[in-house]
């Protein structure tokens, strides 16, 4: 039996001394895959700027609305809510032409329908506009927002139809015909400190801010995704 033959040498790569012996095993390197794309997390859809959590006890630092403004802002929902009614009130009167004018032989649910749709037309509007985003038309034309006194974000569902329950730019709204009631409740910011709330307000836990000067003040939210050919975020270098 013959010894085992060692491996002949290996020519030389770079010009210098031929390798002799066993040669470590050679893998091709991996393909360099893309640095993932980094997404922010969802953000809370009630937060729209970046408010910092306030002292225990204390509120958020919010620049609150001037009354004036607000004033401002309450005549053109007056005067928006008072389009409303007015299409309304033709809807109404279209079907009762179609009834031959008579809503007492009419269907049961258009003797209830008819009537709530006129009293209940400030209360949706109020409700639906500050449940979406904060803002009535006329506080989006002015640029308030109506936000939580608490954490400064935007407020539920359940506050905003407390508060449009309490106060809305209606005619047909019972609470501001109740006697005295209804001038109190809008004047009480006059002297309210230091939220400058109305009483509606103070029910439901919300202030009226400027958000123009919110803004200012904190940086809005970032978006959960990047927007379509945004760039994606540099990694960082080792070393």
């Amino acid at each position: 039996m013959h010894p085992q033959q060692p491996p002949p040498p290996q020519p030389p790569q770079d010009g210098g001394a031929p390798q002799t012996g066993p040669q470590p095993p050679h893998f091709a390197p991996a393909p360099s895959a893309p640095y993932p794309q980094a997404v922010a997390p969802p953000v809370p859809p009630d937060r729209l700027y970046q408010v910092p959590a306030p002292l225990p006890g204390s509120p958020p630092v919010l620049p609150l609305a001037d009354p004036l403004v607000r004033l401002g802002a309450r005549i053109i929902d007056g005067l928006v809510t008072t389009v409303c009614w007015f299409a309304a009130g033709l809807a109404v009167t279209a079907v009762l032409l179609l009834n031959g004018g008579d809503l007492e032989n009419a269907p049961v649910w258009q003797a209830v329908f008819l009537p709530g749709a006129l009293v209940s037309v400030g209360f949706l509007y109020e409700w639906l506009l500050l449940r979406s985003n904060g803002q009535s038309i006329g506080k989006r034309v002015v640029g308030l927002r109506v936000v939580n006194a608490v954490d400064g974000g935007r407020p539920s569902s359940g506050r905003a139809a407390l508060r449009a329950l309490c106060y809305s730019p209606s005619f047909y709204h019972l609470v501001n015909w109740i006697p005295l009631l209804g001038q109190l409740n809008v004047l009480w910011l006059l002297w309210d400190r230091p939220k400058r709330q109305c009483l509606h307000d103070k029910l439901a836990g919300t202030v009226v801010v400027d958000e123009k000067r919110l803004r200012d003040l904190y940086p809005p939210q970032p978006a959960a995704f990047p927007a379509p050919g945004a760039p994606s975020p540099v990694p960082p270098q080792a070393g």
